[in-house]
C-alpha cells in the first residue's frame, strides 16, 4: 500500500453500522458451514460489501469471527446482568444466573463465542479481550455471592471469587462440550451447578429454582 492510500484508509473513519451489519450476516454464515470453512468472498457476499471492506473492517475471517463472538459475550452479560436487576432476592439472582448460563435453546452466538476459543488463543493479542470479557461474566456472580452473603443468606465455604470461577467453569466446560458434538443434558448441567453452589454457600437453593420459573420467565432465559 503506498503513502496515499495508507493515508486515505487512515482518514476515513469506520462506520459501526457497517461493522455489525457484517457481524449479522457472518452468524447464520458460520453456523451453516463452520468456521473454518467460510472465506472473505462468502463474507463479502453474504453481507453485500466488498472484500475490501472485510478486511478493512476486521483484517479478514478470524476478525470476523471475534467480533461475533465479542456480540456473543456482550449479549449473554447484558441478558444476565437485566434479568439480576430485576430480581429482590440474591438467591434468586443466583438461580437466575445459572438458568441463563446454561439454556435450554443455545444462541447462534453463544454457539460461535465457544467456538472462537481457539483463534483467540492463536492471536496473543486478542487475549486480553477475551480475558476481559470472562472477567464480566464472573463479575456477576461474585457481586450476587457477595449481596447475599452481606444480606445474611449465604455462608461461603471458600473465598467468593473461587466459587464465581467454579460456576463459570461449569458453563464454559458445557458450552465447549457443546461445540465438539457432544450430546450435553442442560438441566442436568443446571442442577450439579445448583447442588455446587447450594453447598458452597450453605445454602439450599432449590426451591428458588422452582420459583424462578413460574414467578420470572424473563430470568429463567426461556421467555422471548
Amino acid at each position: 500500500m503506498n503513502g496515499a492510500s495508507q493515508l486515505a484508509k487512515a482518514g476515513r473513519p469506520k462506520e459501526p453500522w457497517k461493522r455489525s451489519h457484517i457481524i449479522q450476516s457472518a452468524i447464520p454464515l458460520f453456523r451453516e458451514h463452520g468456521l473454518w470453512s467460510v472465506g472473505v468472498q462468502e463474507l463479502a457476499d453474504a453481507a453485500g460489501v466488498s472484500r475490501a471492506s472485510i478486511h478493512y473492517h476486521f483484517s479478514g475471517v478470524n476478525g470476523v469471527i471475534q467480533g461475533v463472538a465479542e456480540q456473543g459475550f456482550q449479549l449473554m452479560y447484558t441478558r444476565r446482568h437485566s434479568a439480576v436487576d430485576k430480581l429482590g432476592d440474591p438467591r434468586s439472582k443466583l438461580v437466575a444466573l445459572i438458568r441463563m448460563g446454561i439454556p435450554e435453546i443455545l444462541p447462534p452466538e453463544y454457539i460461535v463465542m465457544y467456538e472462537s476459543i481457539g483463534v483467540f488463543r492463536a492471536n496473543p493479542d486478542s487475549l486480553p479481550l477475551l480475558q476481559g470479557l470472562s472477567a464480566k461474566q464472573l463479575e456477576l456472580y461474585v457481586s450476587v455471592i457477595k449481596e447475599g452473603l452481606d444480606a445474611g443468606y449465604f455462608f461461603p465455604r471458600e473465598h467468593i471469587e473461587s466459587t464465581g470461577k467454579n460456576l463459570l467453569s461449569i458453563e464454559d466446560a458445557w458450552g465447549i462440550y457443546l461445540t465438539l458434538g457432544t450430546e450435553q443434558n442442560s438441566e442436568e448441567t443446571r442442577q450439579r451447578m445448583l447442588s455446587y453452589a447450594s453447598l458452597a454457600l450453605k445454602c439450599d437453593l432449590s426451591k428458588f429454582y422452582r420459583d424462578t420459573v413460574a414467578d420470572h420467565p424473563a430470568a429463567t432465559g426461556l421467555a422471548s
